[in-house]
């Protein structure tokens, strides 16, 4: 199991970004299709992007919306440098993002 939080100068494991694809898809509603993921700011926020061309942001009910928070934060501890959180997942219908989830929103 990852530490709770890196310290200011690591990078999240490059096997993590498997590991959060595999646990979006074992989440996957029908309608989500491929899953992307890409490090940024030095490898310290990883970006998961999952193409949804047949729902609306309504259809992310807040129960999908704590499952991914809760299989992401069990992979991806916080980072120093990243006080909102070292992940995002949006959501793409035709060509734009139409939904997103971070870690905690109410972080400050």
């Amino acid at each position: 199991m990852p530490p709770h939080e890196y310290p200011s100068a690591a990078r999240i494991p490059e096997a993590t970004e498997p590991e959060a694809i595999a646990a979006l898809a074992a989440l996957a509603q029908e309608h989500w299709r491929e899953i992307t993921a890409e490090f940024q700011d030095d490898g310290t926020f990883l970006l998961l992007t999952v193409q949804a061309p047949s729902i609306s942001e309504e259809q992310l009910t807040d129960l999908i919306r704590q499952e991914v928070v809760t299989a992401l934060d069990r992979l991806i501890p916080d980072h120093a440098c990243q006080p909102t959180g070292s992940w995002m997942v949006v959501f793409v219908k035709q060509g734009e993002v139409f939904a997103s989830i971070f870690p905690s929103q109410d972080r400050a």
